[in-house]
């Protein structure tokens, strides 16, 4: 190898010098040019497989992490790029110590986090039927134009989560806005759920279904007259059977129109129902 080095006439030792030179140079000219830099960021603590049958009553919700970083990677780092989480797999009711973990994207290293594990409080997971109201951020149409009773679908959701979060709940509800709308206002709301203070539970409260669908009628500002429901039938029942009682989901209606016209209105008639053979 010597041999061919030197009928070669090739300086390597002055070649291999050159090229670590330059490469000391390359490095320096990129590290003055974009630096590497720290900055500090709170970000949310996912807590994982948790038992089913368990719920928290009390968590650290974030934790504020140090990381560093080139400078064009920092200049375009968000909170949510690092990913902090607790493995719960393990957990049992009562106080839980658990380690915290950290994803972090390529280029950027964790300098510090002001926690390293969360203490947190599990008990046996309870559920809870509550209604959904309608919290109104404003509740009046365009000019002229009258709001209606919202109606939901469902009405009424199943909470699930710790015995004294549940008890903690004073309303369940969503919020609807129908600022100068001039016709049916719908849509699919999530739902919301607070303590007496109004502070949200939903970290500890899980609604289900966590969404609702919501009709608000919107008509336009007349007189009004709310009359009784009345089923028209059709057919007769099977032989041997009678109708003992006709029961109406909306036993009564809100009509609308001229003053004249409402006053020779005593009913609202339905469609007729078939009952033949029934």
């Amino acid at each position: 190898m010597r041999d061919f080095f030197a009928v070669k006439g090739i300086n390597w030792g002055s070649l291999l010098l050159a090229f670590l030179l330059s490469l000391s140079l390359w490095v320096y000219v990129t590290v003055q040019d974009n630096p590497v830099i720290e900055g500090r960021f709170e970000v949310p603590i996912d807590y994982m497989n948790l038992p089913d049958n368990l719920a928290l009553s009390d968590k650290a919700d974030t934790v504020r992490v140090r990381v560093a970083a080139p400078t064009n990677v920092m200049n375009t780092l968000a909170s949510s790029d690092i990913n902090a989480y607790a493995d719960l797999s393990a957990a049992g009711e009562g106080q839980y110590t658990a380690p915290l973990r950290f994803q972090l994207p390529d280029n950027v290293e964790l300098v510090s986090a002001d926690s390293t594990e969360v203490v947190l409080v599990i008990n046996q997971l309870a559920t809870r039927q509550k209604p959904v109201t309608v919290r109104y951020v404003s509740s009046e149409p365009a000019e002229g134009y009258l709001a209606l009773e919202a109606s939901l679908a469902p009405n009424q959701v199943v909470l699930s989560g710790s015995e004294d979060r549940l008890n903690q709940v004073e309303e369940v509800f969503i919020t609807v806005d129908i600022t100068d709308m001039s016709s049916n206002f719908r849509a699919n709301l999530p739902v919301n759920v607070v303590d007496a203070s109004g502070n949200s539970l939903l970290g500890f409260v899980t609604p289900q279904p966590a969404l609702v669908d919501v009709l608000v009628p919107v008509v336009t500002e007349q007189p009004s007259k709310v009359v009784p429901v009345s089923v028209t039938l059709s057919g007769a029942p099977a032989e041997g059977y009678v109708i003992s009682r006709i029961v109406v989901d909306a036993p009564v209606a809100t009509i609308f129109g001229a003053q004249s016209a409402l006053d020779t209105v005593d009913y609202a008639y339905t469609s007729a129902v078939n009952i033949a053979d029934a």
